[in-house]
């Protein structure tokens, strides 16, 4: 392609594309798009799919979450505002967003608490907490926004669905929802393509519900979650056994499948809750929070021969001591205390007694807090782990 020279402070030759590219690359996303609006000649960047796709396998994760409460719903008001927090590349700057929601679009009927549930690719996906009529996936660098309605399946009987994650579909190269819903004491499925708005109902039965209420860690071509035991129980009247306590979907096959997790079976039914998964260093981890003065973290070594290793074992009983929340019922939430969300680097992300996000220093055993602790006893905070990126799912939809 053509050398770019637009500035009209640069003096000489200027940089070939190849090299400005590679620079960008590198760059925050917010810096590049600041960069691609202020100059003519470099906003064909933002519309290159292989430059965005680099620019997204190089970006540094960050740190989303959001602080909600039990709060009445307006029903007055037209337009719901959300304020989502995010830290800098390093954890120590915190910058707020306000994400909108025209009511009058995504949910008629005003009842609307969006809140934050995962990420790809950098578009958050945000569900709708009372109840699940929409979803909503905003990229909160290019301000762009996608409001899905709950696809309703009417045979044999009308039934909503309820969203498990967000996909990138390797092999169509389109973003995709995958939804969960019931047929009797049966768990069924569907995808729908944002692309097309189409969705396609997924013939195979969902033998173990995935713990939805947790982002899906996605790695190895597929989604992976805890089994939800109560929905299970829910359904059969027995408990998942710890054989099949790790739900993971195939994202080129569309297919379920399930996995044991490490270490010894748990002694109490109905107490996956306690542990989680977690991604470190390119490989997928188990957590076990059953513990009250420990965390123990097993790393899957071999995807293939599900081959796990102890990786870590972290002391927690004082810190869950400071955070310890007077009066509330544990298993009231059916949460674990002590949550590990995302790693940067030699740091853990976790969430402790649903109101506190630490960062735990793998190296040198320390905890940093993150943010402050809300004043509102009633109130929650979610964390995700996100990238923020230059990725249009309008761009991805034309193509």
């Amino acid at each position: 392609m053509c050398p770019i020279n637009e500035d009209p402070m640069t003096t000489g030759e200027s940089l070939p594309y190849e090299i400005i590219a590679d620079i960008f690359t590198r760059l925050p996303a917010e810096y590049v798009l600041l960069y691609c609006q202020a100059y003519r000649a470099l906003r064909p960047f933002t519309a290159n799919s292989s430059f965005v796709e680099m620019h997204l396998q190089r970006a540094t994760p960050i740190i989303a979450f959001q602080w909600f409460s039990r709060s009445a719903i307006d029903k007055s008001k037209t337009i719901c505002k959300v304020n989502l927090s995010f830290t800098d590349e390093n954890a120590k700057k915190i910058v707020t967003k306000r994400f909108e929601v025209d009511l009058r679009f995504g949910c008629p009927k005003r009842l609307c608490l969006p809140h934050l549930h995962s990420s790809c690719n950098g578009f958050l996906l945000l569900r709708n907490r009372l109840p699940d009529t929409a979803y909503f996936l905003w990229n909160p660098v290019i301000q762009e926004q996608v409001i899905v309605t709950t696809p309703i399946v009417t045979r044999p009987s009308r039934t909503e669905c309820t969203a498990c994650g967000v996909f990138f579909h390797p092999t169509a190269r389109d973003y995709r929802l995958l939804f969960t819903y019931n047929e009797g004491v049966r768990i069924k499925s569907m995808v729908l393509s944002l692309a097309t708005k189409s969705t396609r109902l997924i013939p195979n039965t969902v033998s173990h519900p995935p713990d939805i209420v947790r982002p899906p860690i996605v790695l190895n071509g597929a989604l992976h979650w805890m089994v939800d035991d109560i929905y299970y129980n829910s359904l059969r009247g027995d408990w998942p056994v710890c054989s099949d306590s790790i739900v993971f979907f195939n994202m080129n096959k569309e297919e379920f499948g399930t996995m044991s997790h490490p270490g010894d079976p748990c002694p109490l039914t109905g107490q996956h809750y306690l542990k989680g998964l977690v991604e470190m260093e390119e490989h997928l981890c188990y957590y076990d929070n059953s513990s009250h003065d420990e965390l123990v973290i097993w790393m899957l070594d071999d995807y293939e021969k599900q081959g796990w290793v102890k990786k870590h074992v972290i002391i927690i009983a004082e810190m869950r001591k400071s955070c310890m929340v007077l009066g509330v019922s544990i298993r009231s939430y059916r949460e674990a205390r002590v949550q590990v969300i995302h790693m940067y680097g030699d740091n853990l992300l976790l969430r402790v007694y649903y109101r506190n996000l630490f960062l735990y220093n793998l190296t040198l055993g320390t905890f940093r807090r993150i943010g402050k602790m809300s004043a509102d006893s009633d109130s929650r905070v979610r964390a995700v782990g996100h990238i923020n990126s230059l990725v249009s799912l309008s761009s991805t939809m034309s193509r």
